[in-house]
């Protein structure tokens, strides 16, 4: 089960570091690590467009807010995770992609996210799509695999999954869901403008 669930996570993981926008010259690459808004814990709403963050934490990344907590051997992660805190902590930033890039592709990459990957998960995994957008693609990195990439599911490969969501024209919000058999669903929510 706790396989599973780590597969669940890493899809989001995973979909969430190639999710497709727009760019006007794939090949450049920006630092997207400054500027960002961080709150430990959970916060209600937090996710929505114009929740106000102002009095969150400023900082640039990386960042990882579990050292600064104390080590401890009751630590969820116990000592062969560094004894240090586990738990929920929100990031958020605020960026505006220029008229210019209509039509173009940006990749959004977060690398160092904490999880632990599970190479040998291989479950299904359902993506729904509600709001301003559409699921274009999906993948999992096995090159061999006859699976269409115009599905609306794909089974993990090394514990991996992607969906591709491309926003249409009208500003709004986008829930994507993925959920596997006999495991909780979880949702991504992205809010476009």
């Amino acid at each position: 089960m706790r396989r599973l669930n780590t597969a669940i996570a890493l899809c989001f993981l995973f979909f969430v570091a190639s999710l497709c926008f727009a760019n006007s010259r794939p090949d450049k690459k920006v630092s997207f690590n400054q500027d960002w808004r961080f709150q430990l814990g959970d916060v209600s709403n937090a996710q929505d467009a114009g929740f106000n963050n102002s009095q969150w934490r400023k900082l640039n990344l990386p960042h990882d807010w579990s050292i600064e907590g104390d080590f401890s051997e009751k630590a969820p992660a116990g000592t062969g995770g560094g004894a240090l805190p586990g738990g929920l902590g929100w990031y958020r930033k605020m960026f505006t992609i220029p008229a210019t890039a209509k039509g173009k592709q940006i990749f959004i990459e977060f690398d160092g996210v904490y999880r632990t990957l599970v190479p040998a998960a291989d479950n299904l995994i359902k993506f729904e799509l509600t709001g301003q957008g559409a699921i274009v693609g999906v993948d999992n990195g096995n090159q061999i695999s006859h699976e269409s990439f115009k599905a609306k599911q794909r089974k993990a490969f090394h514990g991996m999954a992607l969906a591709i969501v491309q926003a249409n024209e009208k500003p709004g919000r986008i829930v994507l869901k993925a959920g596997s058999d006999n495991l909780p669903s979880a949702s991504l929510v992205i809010n476009t403008r």
